[in-house]
């Protein structure tokens, strides 16, 4: 699991220069898997079970181990007291790392590093937990920037939308329980998006809607799959640079929704135990 550097400096630089190689290879070929409504779908399942994941490195996973549910170096295990099974092979990713140069000021590179999903591990099986659906609605209600307001009499085919005039995001009360987050999450990450970002338009209403499936995913429902056409139109006549950029502004998206929803929860349970 450990690296091996018997064979000296040189052989220790060739394998980790194959490794960047097999690395980018991977790449190349996840990015052009995003060209096929197939491809972005399973990307997206596994940036929303591995969140913290850099969108670079949810692709790798992707190519390598799309099922993997928790991922982490041989040495964080160890830290936690887990040991990885012999003989497993571990995730090729890519870690970012801080180094001086010949001029002497900062410089930053990426390193390539193996991690391990916790089903190579002597914690397989161990449950991890998803937020209810019910829960999850509450809590992005209540971190919500605007009010959110529940409806019975929106236009017919109006699920919900941000109304400008009253400031608040308007939610049909009778929608399933998939479509209510799907669309509560759509409608603040454009809110987000357009505030970070500036951007706006069918490339704003694209990322919000690959943010809005990240987290309806996350917490266990199947959201709506026709979307991913829609964000593949956003891509046309762009870089894989520009492409890996909006996906980073989804996930970004994504996270500034469930952080403080996250917090909201641990602060709420904290309360429940300081009443006992």
């Amino acid at each position: 699991m450990t690296e091996n550097r018997d064979f000296g400096k040189d052989g220790y630089r060739q394998q980790k220069q194959q490794e960047r190689e097999e690395v980018f290879g991977m790449l190349d070929e996840a990015m052009e898997a995003l060209s096929q409504p197939i491809g972005l779908k399973a990307y997206a399942d596994v940036q929303s079970r591995l969140m913290s994941l850099s969108v670079s490195n949810a692709l790798l996973v992707m190519k390598q181990r799309p099922d993997a549910k928790m991922l982490r170096t041989y040495d964080e295990w160890k830290e936690q007291n887990i040991s990885v099974k012999k003989g497993e092979k571990g995730v090729l990713a890519l870690q970012g790392e801080e180094y001086t140069k010949e001029d002497g000021s900062a410089g930053r590179a990426s390193k390539v590093v193996r991690l391990f999903d916790i089903s190579q591990t002597n914690a397989e099986g161990r449950e991890i937990r998803q937020v209810a659906p019910g829960k999850f609605l509450r809590e992005m209600t209540a971190t919500s920037p605007v009010p959110v307001v529940l409806k019975d009499d929106l236009l017919k085919g109006t699920e919900g939308f941000y109304h400008e005039t009253s400031g608040a995001i308007l939610l049909r009360e009778n929608l399933p329980e998939a479509s209510k987050v799907f669309v509560l999450a759509r409608e603040l990450s454009l809110i987000e998006i357009a505030g970070e970002s500036g951007r706006s338009g069918q490339e704003a209403h694209a990322m919000a809607e690959l943010s809005a499936y990240l987290l309806t995913k996350r917490c266990g429902l199947e959201p709506p799959q026709l979307i991913f056409p829609r964000i593949m139109r956003s891509f046309e006549g762009k870089t894989a640079q520009e492409i890996r950029s909006d996906l980073s502004d989804a996930k970004r998206a994504a996270s500034s929704i469930d952080y403080p929803c996250r917090e909201y929860r641990k602060k709420q349970r904290e309360q429940s135990q300081e009443g006992r």
